[in-house]
């Protein structure tokens, strides 16, 4: 999942950064561009990608999409959106984006392994926005969403990862592949879950990489019986 961050289309009192040119003038619908702050970091009606959020610090970092080696601008809550009138997202496919270009490099199993914390077994975690959690791809484990009524569950079956939700089989998924739990699944969800709430990595290493990238925290635990621990962690 993309996400950006883009500035509203209001003239500021700020200095130009002079004239557009060529076709750079259909794009931008003026001749003239604005900066958004005194320091001249954000442009007037361009987006910027989202790369990281703090809920600790109360921060958001960004970047501009045209320069991913320049500077990040890292800004709290409120001067953020001081400067960004609106946020969009982009679900990428990621296996038709490697068909096309080939030399797309994602996150691989070994950074994501290396960002992830290891969960005690047959212990309730308390997922945190942004942070991934590896699981061993053995045991079930079971996920308590915000004000869910019933579990998400991911089982092992034949070298694949099974995501049910209740009684319902979502997403049966092969090592390497990726779902994202949300109410752009399941509409009947709690306004407490976002549309694209949390996502599951069944790493090519057999491990099991859960992140919450949806605000609201969820829980999950393994079991090795299931059937023996019947309940949910509840928030």
């Amino acid at each position: 999942m993309l996400w950006a961050a883009t500035p509203s289309d209001m003239i500021t009192p700020y200095s130009m950064q002079g004239r557009v040119s060529g076709g750079r003038v259909h794009e931008f619908k003026t001749e003239t561009l604005y900066f958004m702050d005194s320091q001249k970091r954000f442009y007037q009606n361009h987006a910027y990608s989202i790369e990281s959020v703090n809920p600790n610090e109360k921060t958001v970092t960004i970047v501009n999409p045209h320069d991913t080696g320049a500077k990040r601008h890292t800004l709290k809550y409120q001067e953020f959106f001081d400067y960004f009138g609106s946020i969009e997202s982009t679900k990428l496919n990621v296996s038709k984006i490697q068909e096309r270009y080939g030399n797309v490099a994602f996150l691989s199993d070994s950074a994501v392994d290396a960002a992830s914390k290891s969960v005690p077994a047959y212990q309730d975690a308390t997922l945190h926005v942004g942070q991934y959690y590896k699981y061993p791809g053995s045991d079930t484990i079971r996920v308590s969403l915000p004000d869910a009524l019933e579990s998400l569950d991911i089982r092992f079956r034949n070298g694949k990862a099974i995501v049910s939700f209740g009684s319902n089989e979502l997403k049966s998924l092969r090592p390497g592949e990726t779902f994202t739990m949300g109410r752009s699944i399941d509409p009947t969800l709690s306004q407490s879950v976002s549309r694209d709430h949390l996502e599951i990595r069944y790493g090519e290493n057999g491990n099991i990489y859960l992140r919450n990238i949806g605000g609201n925290t969820s829980t999950a635990r393994t079991y090795k019986n299931l059937a023996s621990n019947p309940s949910p962690a509840i928030l």
